[in-house]
C-alpha cells in the first residue's frame, strides 16, 4: 500500500511538471505568434488587438498553472501581470523608438 502511494505521488508530480512545461511553452509560442502575425491577422480581423490577445493568453496560462499547482499566489500574480501589460507595453514602446534611433540597421 505504501509503495502505491509513493508511486502515485511520483506520477502526479511528473504529470504536473509535464503539464506545467507544456503550458509555459504554449504561453511563449502563443504570445510570439500573436505579436509576430499581428498585421497578418488584422487583414482578416480588423478589430484584433495584440495587447488584448497577449493579456488573455497570459491570464489563461496563469490560471491554468495556478489550478495545476493549486496555488492562489500564482493566480494573483497572473492577474496582476495581466493588468500591468498595457501600461508596460506603452512605456517600453516609447523607449523602443528611442533605442531604434541608435541602431545602425
Amino acid at each position: 500500500m505504501r509503495t502505491t502511494l509513493i508511486a502515485g505521488h511520483a506520477v502526479r508530480t511528473r504529470f504536473r511538471k509535464i503539464v506545467s512545461t507544456l503550458s509555459l511553452a504554449l504561453l511563449f509560442f502563443a504570445v510570439t505568434a500573436g505579436l509576430f502575425f499581428d498585421s497578418f491577422i488584422k487583414t482578416y480581423f480588423p478589430d484584433f488587438s495584440a495587447m488584448l490577445f497577449v493579456s488573455a493568453v497570459i491570464f489563461l496560462a496563469g490560471m491554468a498553472m495556478a489550478m495545476i499547482e493549486r496555488n492562489i499566489l500564482i493566480a494573483i500574480l497572473a492577474l496582476a501581470v495581466t493588468m500591468m501589460i498595457p501600461s508596460l507595453a506603452e512605456k517600453l514602446g516609447g523607449h523602443l523608438e528611442h533605442i531604434r534611433s541608435f541602431l545602425p540597421f
